[in-house]
């Protein structure tokens, strides 16, 4: 994931990641695990929530990769889906290829204009409907609920993005970065392209999600001191986003 950005020296990216290893687990083991996140039973869940708990706990449950070397290739060519929104157009140049092996993976970076508008949209109960109303039901409805749009935000979104020029679009969670691939299979699905931040690698406790918002809002304004940004948040979470 990453944005690219004018600077009064040029053009740089700014792109993170991590390198970790699937671990080769049955399924009685993610239940278990699942039980923890969740704080309650997985066999109290429907079949489809079983599903999702499944997958996003073996997101999260991975195990992290140190002292590896990583070898990064720039790819100028990404084909916009057709009728994709974000102001998003297609780059010419090499072709783009998927992951090839097992070890590898890729990502798309975002070349945002320097000035114009950028929409910082939370996701929870923003884009997608988690209904959280404390720390048990946000984990419990993130990890087994089926993504589901929040009323008629795509509709907002998308005519936000078809009637204002040059809209970068920016979503900041504080799900962790092992879990937003489904996150964003989801939101590119359903609403304009843009660039993404999440959590950096693991969980921490509750009082350090106010930490880590503001930190990743800061970068946003830093990386773009030009832009004027409009936040779009859910005023019920007690944090740097409402604040």
């Amino acid at each position: 994931m990453g944005i690219w950005y004018w600077t009064d020296k040029g053009c740089n990216l700014r792109v993170y990641g991590n390198v970790y290893k699937v671990p080769d687990i049955e399924q009685k083991k993610v239940d278990d695990l699942a039980n923890v996140l969740i704080v309650t039973s997985v066999d109290r869940l429907s079949k489809s929530e079983q599903d999702q708990a499944g997958i996003l706990t073996r997101s999260i449950f991975v195990v992290q990769q140190g002292e590896e070397s990583v070898t990064k290739k720039m790819v100028d060519d990404v084909t916009v889906r057709p009728n994709a929104s974000g102001g998003a157009v297609d780059a010419k140049g090499d072709a783009q290829r998927d992951a090839e092996e097992p070890d590898s993976g890729n990502a798309r970076a975002y070349l945002v204009p320097p000035k114009d508008v950028t929409v910082i949209s939370d996701i929870d109960d923003i884009l997608w409907a988690t209904k959280i109303s404390g720390p048990k039901e946000d984990l419990l409805n993130t990890l087994a609920q089926p993504f589901t749009a929040w009323m008629n935000m795509p509709q907002i979104y998308a005519n936000w993005s078809s009637s204002i020029s040059n809209m970068h679009f920016h979503c900041l969670t504080t799900t962790p970065m092992q879990a937003t691939r489904d996150y964003m299979d989801f939101i590119y699905r359903t609403y304009p392209l843009g660039s993404f931040d999440t959590r950096p690698l693991n969980f921490s406790d509750i009082s350090a999600t106010l930490k880590i918002r503001k930190f990743l809002l800061d970068k946003m304004f830093r990386t773009l001191p030009q832009r004027k940004f409009v936040l779009v948040v859910d005023t019920s979470n007690h944090d740097i986003m409402a604040a």
